[in-house]
């Protein structure tokens, strides 16, 4: 999906939906701004 959206020139927002299990937010946060930093590999 990352790389559909580089192809078209997307700049907008990626979005990421967490779990309502507001205990692991942060971890999970963390985890995917390093995944989208990545450009979707882990």
């Amino acid at each position: 999906v990352l790389d559909a959206l580089a192809a078209t020139g997307y700049q907008g927002l990626t979005v990421v939906e967490l779990p309502r299990h507001s205990h692991a937010g942060p971890e999970l946060a963390a985890q995917s701004m390093r995944f989208l930093r990545n450009g979707g590999t882990r």
